[in-house]
């Protein structure tokens, strides 16, 4: 059956889990290092679009303080600031690092701290938590209370955006496509159309993506499980690619390179990219 003739659901090749799925991560969760979680941590917060910077020198009543990442929601109403302290330790957090924080956090105005550790708190430090507006998490916790807003401000744009061109190859409907391809020789045109069959499936399950930013009614509440959307993408992903991410940031990667080598190939057939014209002028 030709792809313009295909009605496709593309729920049915991409499964979606609970957001709590532990597998599902954005990236390692065991950074080697205190420099790569805090790195980490402050790439995160810049993707959910706040502003963030690694190692902020702020000013208190007791001279300059460097933190760890000091990050601002600029888009909130009372521009709501974070600090943050990273602690890559291989034992729990004391208490008397919890005081610190919280020191830096009243002396500077702050609203909401993060203790982002690799062990979490020793028991003292946990009781007295809970009278505070610090939260203590590993940074696997960390991920998974920012996966689904990190999934539809990050995860969804990229990938919408990296599949734009082979969706206006593949979709059934494109008139300028159209017309480019009427113009192509007859070898051309049947290679390009044996192409549309062979990549439809994957073109349009990744569409789904970029469908997600405009009507997220499109996709469940729940946050994709990286497992079950792997073994999903590998049952149309075109040969010969194979996915095997073990987070969402690698699966970027991943998917980005499959998207741009695809794409190329359409492009070869006509002689050029047909629709960066059409980006210049959006």
């Amino acid at each position: 059956m030709k792809a313009g003739h295909r009605v496709y659901n593309s729920m049915s090749k991409v499964s979606y889990v609970s957001s709590l799925d532990p597998l599902t991560v954005i990236d390692d969760p065991n950074p080697e290092n205190w420099k790569q979680l805090q790195f980490g941590v402050c790439r995160i917060f810049n993707e959910l679009g706040l502003e963030a910077e690694i190692e902020k020198k702020v000013k208190t009543p007791r001279g300059e303080v460097e933190v760890d990442v000091f990050a601002v929601d600029t888009e909130s109403l009372d521009h709501i600031t974070y600090v943050i302290e990273c602690k890559n330790w291989r034992s729990a957090i004391p208490q008397t690092t919890v005081h610190s924080l919280t020191t830096v956090m009243h002396e500077i105005g702050a609203n909401i701290g993060y203790l982002i550790s690799r062990q979490g708190l020793q028991s003292g430090a946990i009781s007295y938590l809970q009278s505070t507006n610090i939260r203590a998490l590993t940074y696997l916790e960390f991920q998974q209370h920012y996966l689904s807003p990190w999934i539809s401000r990050y995860f969804l744009p990229v990938i919408g955006t990296a599949v734009d061109d082979l969706l206006q190859y593949v979709e059934p409907i494109n008139s300028y496509r159209e017309r480019r391809v009427l113009a192509l020789s007859p070898d051309k045109a049947i290679q390009f159309r044996q192409m549309v069959d062979d990549h439809y499936d994957f073109g349009m399950a990744i569409a789904l993506f970029r469908y997600a930013q405009y009507a997220p009614d499109l996709l469940p509440a729940s946050a994709p499980s990286l497992s079950q959307m792997i073994q999903g993408l590998n049952h149309i992903a075109p040969a010969p690619f194979h996915f095997g991410a073990a987070s969402l940031r690698e699966l970027i990667d991943e998917l980005k390179t499959c998207l741009t080598t695809v794409t190329l190939k359409f492009d070869t057939i006509f002689g050029e990219a047909i629709f960066e014209q059409t980006r210049l002028r959006k």
